[in-house]
């Protein structure tokens, strides 16, 4: 089997887009920790929160462009 579809994010350019807030939102909270505005706790928190939201975003996203036959 193929696994590499798992990791490739769609190109389409709402996905881009999508993808592109995300990651800035990944950065902005990695600056947060670095200058110690939050603790590691906290961003280790906030962190999975928004892998799950994007995770869940990118699912939704999938389910609509494939509908089930």
């Amino acid at each position: 089997g193929d696994h590499r579809d798992l990791h490739s994010f769609p190109t389409r350019r709402s996905s881009d887009l999508h993808f592109t807030k995300y990651k800035d939102r990944r950065d902005g909270l990695e600056l947060q920790y670095l200058r110690k505005e939050i603790t590691y706790a906290e961003y280790v928190k906030a962190k999975d929160e928004l892998d799950e939201t994007y995770a869940k975003e990118v699912q939704e996203r999938n389910d609509k462009v494939i509908s089930p036959e």
